[in-house]
């Protein structure tokens, strides 16, 4: 009945193989079960303040089976009993008035692995992984019609992150005192109210961890949809973010995958971070009307690993934006990605450090048909790391005012390869930038009145081998080579080849 002392007849079944009928059954001081315990339907232990250890299998309907002031008072042998469920401390799913962030937080506690059903669990505050070696596995998070389809954890707050994983703060020791090995899979992670943009929330936000993994979850409506700081050793595969809903309060923006290198550790703000078949996009809201990036690294970055990333109708497709002032921006690869309706860039290469390396090998970006004037496939501004391009398609027709390759105030870009089709702002621009080296093929079946390849500002070494064709066979730019330099330094034996 919940009042009468039950711990005596527990104590008495110590060492024996227990089954718990229907009923409650209070627990004052310490026990120790070593048998296998089974709770039939409505069975439940309750305790304010004993622990209770269970040093053998579980077996129980997904029912609460724990009435317990602190998570502390349940004990498990991991070796006997990995995995929880919410509902055995009294998570209620499918009911958006209850609460089910506690019995979550606790179960996680417990257990080394929560195992959600295909049901919406709603959450009125973050649910937490503050400690190392634990597993979210949910139910098939990449389709969701009805309830019931899939593992959904609805936020009813505007400005909590869904998850938090991680420290909240720098651990003493380093990178190896980080939280170790998290994995989290299956989750479909959203809100039932818009976002507020004054507070950054998160689908999912690391922080200070160590070898964490992420499959085939997805984050929709927060601000970031997973949002990475001060970690090493992040893998990310088949994940997806989405915005449709426009932020309730202040000034509204949209990253998709959040790098975040604004806290320093080793050599970047990011170490080893791992992103394969990732996708983010936009639904519902103007590429123009607000900030949105499927990828943003921000300031430091190192050992980052782009395989496959998909993004549609996004301000920016990836955006790098470097710190110049310390040494870092290294071992970034991006390899095959696909951007498409993008209304700035495709790939945004901002302020990097001169020590930094850079590679970009394959896929394409196309615009959106009223993507801004100033628009580019690749635009590189003020980029100081060693920048390779290769084997990369900047596909214009579907806009009228896109250019392929833009280098302004860049240095030691390599550009080889790469092919610019139906681009009538330019093929390339290069302005104030020096040792870069492009030969790039750019090809136009439609009139544009401005110059294939254009050269303004200040340029030194820099080494032009180039291809440009029309594809009716007749002119089709104003110019093929225009040099409006201040001072020309561009190797005038190496000029674009014109057919």
């Amino acid at each position: 009945d919940g009042v009468t002392d039950d711990t005596t007849a527990f104590t008495k079944a110590t060492n024996s193989s227990i089954v718990i009928p229907s009923g409650t059954y209070k627990i004052t001081t310490n026990v120790t079960l070593n048998g296998e315990v089974e709770f039939l339907l409505g069975g439940m232990l309750s305790t304010t303040s004993a622990i209770i250890t269970f040093n053998n299998k579980i077996k129980a309907p997904l029912n609460k089976i724990f009435n317990v002031s602190a998570y502390t008072s349940i004990v498990v042998a991991k070796t006997k009993q990995q995995i929880g469920y919410p509902e055995w401390f009294g998570a209620i799913p499918n009911n958006g008035s209850s609460d089910c962030t506690p019995a979550i937080n606790n179960c996680i506690k417990v257990f080394d692995v929560t195992e959600f059903q295909s049901n919406d669990y709603y959450c009125f505050s973050p649910i937490v992984v503050g400690v190392g070696f634990k597993t979210l596995q949910g139910k098939t998070a990449n389709t969701w019609i009805n309830v019931g389809d899939c593992t959904r954890i609805i936020s009813t707050s505007a400005t909590y992150n869904i998850i938090e994983v991680g420290y909240s703060s720098l651990p003493t020791g380093g990178i190896n005192n980080f939280m170790p090995n998290t994995c989290i899979n299956d989750l479909y992670l959203t809100r039932s109210v818009a976002p507020n943009a004054n507070y950054g929330a998160a689908g999912i936000l690391f922080k200070y961890t160590l070898y964490t993994f992420v499959n085939r979850c997805r984050s929709n409506e927060s601000l970031i949809g997973f949002h990475m700081l001060a970690t090493c050793q992040t893998h990310l595969t088949d994940c997806y973010a989405f915005r449709s809903s426009v932020a309730s309060t202040g000034t509204d923006y949209f990253y998709g995958f959040y790098l975040n290198g604004n806290t320093t550790i080793g050599s970047g703000g990011n170490a080893s971070t791992y992103l394969d078949k990732c996708n983010a996009s936009v639904g519902g809201i103007s590429p123009s009307s607000f900030n949105s990036s499927g990828i943003y690294l921000d300031a430091g970055f190192a050992d980052t690993f782009i395989n496959d990333f998909e993004c549609v109708y996004c301000r920016v497709g990836i955006n790098i934006n470097g710190n110049t002032s310390q040494a870092g921006n290294v071992n970034l690869i991006i390899k095959n990605p696909v951007i498409d309706v993008f209304h700035f860039a495709g790939i945004f290469i901002n302020n990097t450090s001169r020590t930094g390396a850079i590679e970009i090998i394959g896929g394409y970006a196309a615009p959106i048909s009223t993507a801004n004037n100033t628009s580019w496939g690749i635009w590189c501004n003020g980029s100081k790391s060693a920048l390779s391009i290769t084997g990369f398609q900047v596909v214009g027709i579907s806009s009228t005012t896109t250019g392929g390759l833009n280098l302004t105030n860049s240095e030691g870009v390599t550009a080889m390869n790469n092919l610019y089709t139906e681009v009538n702002q330019q093929g390339v621009v290069i302005v104030n930038s020096k040792n870069c080296y492009i030969a790039d093929v750019i090809r136009n079946s439609r009139t544009a009145t401005n110059a294939a390849i254009k050269l303004a500002g200040t340029n030194s070494r820099i080494k032009l081998d180039c291809q440009v064709s029309s594809g009716n066979g007749s002119a089709v730019f104003g110019l093929g080579y225009q040099i409006l330099e201040t001072t020309t330094g561009t190797d005038t034996n190496n000029i674009p080849k014109l057919t």
